[in-house]
Formats: C-alpha cells, structure tokens, sequence
C-alpha cells in the first residue's frame, strides 16, 4: 500500500490554525506550522528539535511581498512581477528549499547579456534552473 503525495493537494491549509509567524523585514506573516514546515526545511530541522518555535525572522536586503511564497501553498505555478524577483530569489535561498525552482525559462539568451545575467543567477537557489541553461548556452556559443 502506498498513500499518493498528491493527497497533500486536498488539504484545505486555510481551515488550520495560524500558529506560526514569519517575520520578513520586520512584517509579520502568519501560516500554520504545518505550511512553514512545507516551506522551509530549516523550520522543519528546528521543530524536531524544538515543537515549541513559532516563528521564524529573516532580514531581506531586498524589500518585496511575501504573500508570493505563502501562494506556493496552492501547489500551482505562479506568476512572478519582476520587480519581486530580487526579492523573491532572496527569501527562497534564506528558506533554503531546493523544491522551490523558477520555472518559465528565457528563450532569448544574447552573447551581450548572458554573462551579467548569469552573474545575478548564479548566487540565488531559486534561479538554479535557469543558471544552468545559461551555462549550457555559454559553453555552446563560446566562440562569440
């Protein structure tokens, strides 16, 4: 027997308590605990450590909408403005959440940008997909 993953789409995470808080750049954010396990593999380390923790602060150079990572919880692709990017990349790498990937990738690579966007990428989790497809580009078109 097994108990498909996809069960985990059901759960109306709106019904269940708003016990736990991530406070980005001074902002309270409030989930469950059973979300921010989900969202954060760190959080997950220190309930199994500690039940008690209910909250969970991180200071962003970047200033953006959290909201955006809570949406995650829908487990459907959303649409990222990009002015949040900065923003987002940041959170994503302080979650530490490998499961998190920025999907849509750019088509239009160019020999007179990909070396700078490769450098913005190549420091953030969230951008890991991209970044390798910018090194793949890089080593096919060397030349140029």
């Amino acid at each position: 027997m097994k108990l498909s993953l996809s069960c985990v789409l059901d759960i109306p995470f709106d019904k269940y308590e708003k016990d736990f808080s991530f406070i980005i750049n001074d902002v309270e954010n409030r989930t469950s605990r059973f979300q921010a396990d989900l969202l954060c593999p760190k959080i997950r380390k220190l309930h199994s450590i500690d039940p008690t923790i209910n909250q969970f602060e991180i200071k962003a150079c970047n200033q953006g909408n959290f909201q955006f990572i809570l949406d995650l919880l829908q487990f459907k692709e959303i649409e990222i403005p990009e002015i949040e990017k900065p923003f987002i990349a940041e959170i994503v790498d302080q979650l530490d959440n490998q499961y998190i990937t920025f999907e849509k990738m750019p088509t239009d690579f160019q020999p007179e940008n990909v070396l700078d966007n490769l450098k913005i990428h190549e420091s953030h989790l969230f951008f890991s997909n991209i970044y390798k497809k910018e090194i793949e580009y890089i080593s096919k078109n060397f030349y140029q």
